[in-house]
């Protein structure tokens, strides 16, 4: 074969290509601009890519460091029995009359599941109450309990702390008045404390004490509280053997 012809062939060769090509692509210049695109859509799609995962990674660690910040709840202890209906103070009733709403039921369970968040949330209001009210050691009338008072008795903690978990979603039945003494002195007045029922058992809120304590922990004698039928009604209680 002729020289001539080799390279009449390659030219034509050649020419088919550039021909396939511009009908694909379009001129050398369109080509090349068809390039860039391609080039500056694979970087953008690995821009978002990158975006994503961050994103991604930076949630499961803000959840992790939210988990570790969070105190967990405790163990499980023992709840509370209760045990025959029984009739409440006058202090109570007075306090039904003034803020009837208090002393409605909202239909939801007895039982609070206690989680890291729910604890806290205990822990924080205990707080917020028993620094909020200053003791008023001179007051004499026990039969009177304000939700607005910034200073009283015990009973004005302990209805303010259920009004403020109440306020915060918790059910109304988990959540009683109780009426506890002293173990060691009998003779001791008698003294009004917030319970908790939980999955964890019961919990005791107490302005006297600046933790939330197991109602194990602590050495008081148990006698009433209101009952988890209906906040209106109260029972004899007891511990559990």
């Amino acid at each position: 074969m002729r020289t001539a012809d080799v390279f009449h062939r390659q030219t034509s060769a050649r020419h088919l290509d550039m021909m396939c090509c511009r009908r694909i692509f379009g001129t050398p210049y369109r080509m090349r601009q068809w390039r860039n695109f391609v080039k500056v859509l694979i970087c953008q799609i690995l821009v978002l890519f990158s975006l994503y995962f961050f994103s991604q990674t930076e949630s499961s660690w803000s959840a992790s460091f939210a988990e570790l910040t969070e105190q967990a709840p405790p163990r499980r202890n023992r709840g509370l029995i209760d045990r025959g209906f029984i009739s409440a103070y006058d202090g109570f009733y007075n306090f039904c009359a003034q803020y009837s709403d208090q002393c409605e039921s909202d239909g939801k369970d007895n039982l609070v599941k206690l989680g890291a968040s729910r604890w806290d949330e205990l822990i924080a209001v205990n707080n917020i109450i028993n620094n909020r009210i200053v003791p008023d050691w001179d007051k004499k009338d026990y039969d009177h309990w304000s939700l607005e008072a910034t200073s009283g008795h015990c009973n004005e903690y302990a209805i303010q702390k259920r009004m403020e978990l109440i306020r915060r979603g918790w059910p109304v039945r988990s959540l009683s008045l109780t009426v506890v003494h002293s173990r060691f002195n009998v003779d001791s007045l008698f003294h009004l404390v917030l319970t908790v029922r939980t999955d964890r058992g019961d919990f005791i809120l107490d302005n006297l004490n600046p933790e939330v304590s197991p109602i194990t922990a602590t050495d008081y004698h148990w006698i009433m509280r209101q009952s988890n039928v209906h906040p209106r009604l109260w029972v004899q209680i007891s511990t559990q053997k």
